[in-house]
């Protein structure tokens, strides 16, 4: 017996047989009348799906020959269309008319696991049944259904903020705080730390807390360029005075000096004079 091709069973002639006209005939007659009605493939028995990958319609019609298969999603009878992507997809579609469903998986280096899709029927009364779902008001202690609001001032634990009122509550605490009498002018840095300085001091009158190095912040008493924290307390433009402490853990000195009324400083004073030790004569 000749073989056949896995498609439209075409005979394929054994190399001893004599081919006629007749039988070439019915071969292109076959042909055309399976590219034409596009004639699906009957699945034997024991076939594994997972080896069905060439383009094309398949179909299996007894229940019975369905249990035999491997990697079938269904036990009914089915028909299975293949088609192409970057691999190929599987579109599984049982017989029954009271109970049709359609699975498929994708292949590509291997196969997905099969996924059924939603009938129409099954998509209505899904969208029926949440039309129809219960659900109660959220609450502190259960979840719900919440209402949005834009109120800033409310007291209800029922609505949800919107970021409008978010936004609303965050400009209110802030010109809340901004129209406190309170300490605006920054002596220090935003860390807390004294700000650096590396001017003449003749020059350093905005109030402030400062770190000034000695190498290069002239005007400062005069202590072989050492390093100084500075204080600038000031009344009014000319009414300032500053008091320098020298950056020191062997020896403590504060230096003061002002100007008031005029823009010339006074000499610097020390405040802690170097103690004197007399011995014995």
């Amino acid at each position: 017996m000749p073989k056949e091709t896995d498609r439209l069973k075409l005979p394929l002639p054994l190399g001893n047989e004599t081919v006629t006209r007749e039988s070439i005939n019915r071969i292109f007659e076959k042909i055309d009348a399976g590219v034409a009605t596009r004639e699906a493939i009957l699945i034997s028995a024991g076939s594994d799906l997972n080896s069905y990958i060439t383009e094309g319609e398949y179909y299996c019609p007894e229940n019975a020959t369905v249990e035999t298969l491997a990697n079938s999603p269904t036990g009914v009878a089915f028909h299975l269309k293949i088609e192409r992507h970057a691999g190929v997809v599987q579109t599984l579609t049982t017989f029954e008319p009271s109970d049709l469903q359609v699975f498929q998986r994708n292949y590509y280096f291997g196969w997905g696991s099969w996924k059924k899709v939603p009938t129409r029927d099954e998509i209505q009364q899904l969208q029926e049944d949440l039309q129809n779902a219960d659900i109660p008001p959220a609450s502190l202690t259960e979840p719900g259904i919440v209402q949005l609001s834009n109120a800033t001032e409310g007291t209800s634990e029922t609505l949800a903020a919107t970021e409008k009122a978010v936004n609303d509550a965050r400009l209110a605490a802030q010109q809340y705080v901004d129209d406190k009498a309170w300490q605006k002018y920054p002596l220090t840095q935003d860390n807390g730390y004294s700000k650096l300085s590396r001017v003449d001091l003749n020059t350093l009158t905005d109030p402030g807390m400062y770190y000034a190095d000695g190498s290069q912040s002239p005007n400062l008493p005069t202590i072989n360029g050492a390093d100084f924290y500075v204080e600038v307390i000031k009344i009014s433009a000319n009414n300032l005075i500053q008091r320098v402490t020298l950056a020191s853990t062997s020896t403590a000195k504060v230096y003061v000096r002002q100007r008031w009324a005029t823009t010339t400083w006074t000499p610097w004073v020390l405040q802690t004079p170097q103690r004197r030790v007399w011995g014995a004569l």
